[in-house]
């Protein structure tokens, strides 16, 4: 009597065997990127009948009606970046309220500055490889 384990004995057997693992990892890989493609269409399916079931035009926010005013250029550009820092203020309060609990307090923040090794400003990356001493100070 045979069994299927005897098909996969010897070096032959882990050869099969291989390359049956790997038929079904890309198996089910294929079919989940089915299901993604398939929701993809139907919620763009969805979201269309349901602006055109409406008839109305979308709606204009608050905030980007105030943007589609004249406002010199010097005044846009430093109430973006205030209102980028407020947002990424607000993002970080909400991740660390969530990590910690509604118990966390921040009570100051200060903006990061480039690290300076040596003569030269170091790239966030370098200096990220060079903590986890993926890299050498001199690299």
């Amino acid at each position: 009597m045979s069994s299927i384990a005897n098909h996969f004995i010897g070096f032959e057997g882990g050869i099969k065997m291989s390359i049956v693992a790997f038929c079904i990892v890309f198996a089910v890989i294929a079919v989940l990127m089915l299901v993604m493609t398939v929701l993809k269409y139907l919620v763009k399916a969805i979201d269309s009948t349901k602006t055109a079931g409406t008839g109305a035009p979308p709606a204009v926010s608050q905030k980007s009606a105030l943007t589609q005013t004249a406002v010199p250029r010097d005044q846009v550009s430093a109430a973006s970046a205030s209102d980028d820092e407020d947002a990424l203020v607000a993002l970080l309060t909400a991740a660390i309220t969530a990590s910690c609990g509604a118990r966390a307090a921040i009570l100051s923040y200060t903006p990061s500055q480039t690290p300076v090794i040596g003569q030269r400003p170091t790239p966030a990356w370098k200096m990220a490889g060079i903590l986890n001493n993926g890299i050498g100070l001199r690299d």
